[in-house]
Parts: structure tokens; sequence; C-alpha cells
């Protein structure tokens, strides 16, 4: 009988935990289970209406940035590309350099900082074809690409 009553008053204790816990109260079966916060509806705010300018509503405009012109190739030896354009970005955050060996794919290779105006590729290998293009970079837009030039390193020795 005392386990009983021991094993009742632990139940009875627990479940006044759990309500006590979950914020909840008891109530009359009318009332049922309700938080003990306050459950008031929230008013949506107002909002008022105003009319639209011209321009609102409309993507921006980004900022043209100039094309870099005039890329050569001012040497070519078996281990060493170099490529020199002329800078004609203004506000660019760098330029990025693509190189295509022979008929491949495209490969961004460098990310330069901008008013740079050359590039020296250490990674070739002889006897091969490369061509390269730059592009000039802003955080919101990038320019077209320049000009394409083609090298050939001499073959291996």
């Amino acid at each position: 009988m005392k386990k009983t009553s021991y094993f009742i008053a632990i139940l009875f204790l627990a479940i006044g935990m759990v309500l006590a816990v979950a914020g909840c109260k008891g109530g009359s079966k009318e009332e049922g289970i309700m938080p003990s916060s306050s459950t008031k509806p929230v008013e949506q705010p107002k909002v008022e209406s105003k009319p639209q300018s011209a321009t609102e509503g409309k993507p921006e405009k980004k900022a043209v940035l100039g094309t870099p012109t005039d890329l050569i190739v001012t040497e070519a030896k078996s281990d060493l590309i170099t490529i020199k354009w002329k800078d004609n970005a203004r506000d660019e955050v760098g330029y990025y350099v693509e190189r295509q060996r022979g008929d491949g794919s495209w490969q961004l290779i460098e990310d330069l900082p901008p008013d740079t105006t050359s590039y020296a590729d250490s990674k070739v290998e002889c006897g091969k074809s490369y061509s390269y293009h730059v592009k000039a970079h802003s955080i919101s837009n990038e320019s077209d690409y320049s000009n394409l030039v083609t090298a050939k390193t001499p073959k291996c020795e």
C-alpha cells in the first residue's frame, strides 16, 4: 500500500512539473488547458501606399567597365609566356586572365589586382600552343573580353 501511495504521489508531482515547465495551467473542461501567457491576436501594422517614382522597381544600370585592348604576347619561352594589354577600365576590382591550351576549354588562370597590365604564365609546357584573353571585373560587372592572342612555346630540347 505504501508503494502504491508513493507511486501516485510521484506521478502527481511529475505531472505538475510537466505542466509548470510547459507553461500551462489546468482548468475546467470549459476553459481547457491554456498557455499561461496572453493569447491576444496581434494587430497587423497598417501599410500606407505611396506613389512610385519613374525609376523605382527598375533594375539598376551597371557601370560599364572599359574593355582591355591591344593584348599582345611579349615573350614566349619553353617555360614562360608573357602577355601585356592596355588598361581601359576605371573602378575595376581586378583582371581575369583566361587561357586555352590548344583546342581545349578556357580556364581562369589568374585574378589580378586593379591597374595590372601584364601577366607572366609560368605554367606552360614546351612545344604547346596557348591562347589568352583578359577582361576587367568589378563587384557587380565584367567588361567584354580583350582581343585574343596565341603563342606557341618552343619545342622541348
